[in-house]
């Protein structure tokens, strides 16, 4: 999450929920809107959530998401991935997700990027890393699928 704060009493909020791609959008809407209401009566901090949509209980996609994982921890163990899906093409598929390093990571974003899609290339050639790297602001984060 990233916190805002504009003075007292005007704290806000941004953070990416991951939902699955099968539910009802007005299920995971209301789940979300709960969740936002949730932190600012406990908190007084008012959020925005964005959904972010993945395919659950597929093999395919599963097995992938292993892949790259280990791939990424095999770079460095802090690292950690999540939002991860896939769009498969004809001539290459494209496995879109982000990727997290610690707050003050020393490897610049782009050196990390160009890093996980040439390993991922190696592995199978019509494979194409879309990857966003984002920071932590916390210590250690935790891959959730």
């Amino acid at each position: 999450m990233l916190l805002h704060n504009y003075g007292p009493g005007r704290k806000f909020g941004s953070v990416h929920v991951e939902v699955p791609a099968n539910v009802d959008v007005m299920k995971s809407h209301d789940t979300v809107d709960k969740i936002e209401h949730d932190i600012k009566d406990e908190f007084g901090i008012d959020v925005v959530i964005h959904m972010d949509p993945l395919v659950v209980d597929d093999v395919h996609i599963d097995l992938l998401h292993a892949l790259v994982l280990d791939l990424v921890l095999g770079i460095d163990e802090q690292l950690s991935i999540h939002d991860f899906r896939l769009v498969e093409g004809l001539t290459h598929t494209n496995l879109i997700f982000d990727v997290v390093a610690p707050y003050k990571y020393p490897v610049k974003n782009s050196v990390l990027a160009r890093e996980i899609r040439t390993r991922l290339s190696k592995l199978n050639s019509s494979y194409y890393a879309v990857v966003t790297v984002e920071h932590s602001f916390t210590k250690k984060q935790g891959d959730k699928r």
